[in-house]
């Protein structure tokens, strides 16, 4: 199932206001993220198990890489964003298995710097790189608009 989602997002949801990014898991979400061209951007994924969205998975110790490529076909090396845990990417907050009661998520820092590539859609994608354990949780298209301010 894909979706779009707006500026600080939230996965499974059509309109987004929050910056909690919902709905990775394991297999991958497919969603489409709209960010503002030169703006500061923090995007926090919370991951569940499955696309049921009723089991939340513990992400404590995991690796994580955040790729935005121009191409699919691009090497990773030419990656126009690319984030890890401890260089971009956090995991904070506690791990509970409901939902309801989870604070634990991984956040993306994406700089006004970073976001300041070419207006344009690029392909992304939020992967666990725990040796023997990789995994892609969610990917998509990431346009990247302009905003009224210019500086």
């Amino acid at each position: 199932m894909a979706h779009t989602v707006s500026g600080a997002i939230t996965l499974h949801a059509s309109t987004v206001t929050s910056t909690a990014l919902k709905g990775a898991y394991v297999g991958g979400i497919q969603t489409t993220i709209d960010l503002d061209y030169g703006c500061d951007h923090s995007l926090a994924f919370t991951v569940y198990t499955d696309d049921t969205e009723t089991t939340i998975r513990d992400i404590t110790g995991y690796a994580l890489s955040f790729m935005v490529k121009t191409s699919l076909a691009d090497a990773d090396a030419a990656a126009v964003i690319t984030k890890t845990t401890g260089s971009g990417i956090t995991i904070s907050g506690t791990y509970h298995q409901n939902p309801s009661s989870n604070t634990q998520v991984a956040t993306v820092t994406i700089s006004a710097a970073n976001a300041s590539i070419s207006q344009r859609s690029y392909w992304w994608e939020l992967k666990r790189t725990t040796s023997g354990s990789e995994t892609r949780l969610a990917y998509g298209l990431l346009n990247l608009g302009q905003t009224v301010h210019l500086t």
